[in-house]
């Protein structure tokens, strides 16, 4: 894994925690729905195949 790679993944895994966990009210995800989109998408991300 490359050191790109992983700033990627952790910038990926990091915003999703963010977004999950965020103190303020305004700035949550508004539903389970909403984090499993937003899993779904951080997993495609991390999972597809980079052309390096």
């Amino acid at each position: 894994m490359s050191v790109g790679h992983r700033l990627r993944l952790s910038e990926c895994v990091d915003e999703l925690v963010r977004a999950a966990t965020a103190y303020r009210v305004v700035d949550c995800l508004t539903s389970v729905d909403d984090f499993l989109e937003m899993l779904a998408v951080v997993e495609d991300t991390l999972t597809r195949t980079s052309s390096c």
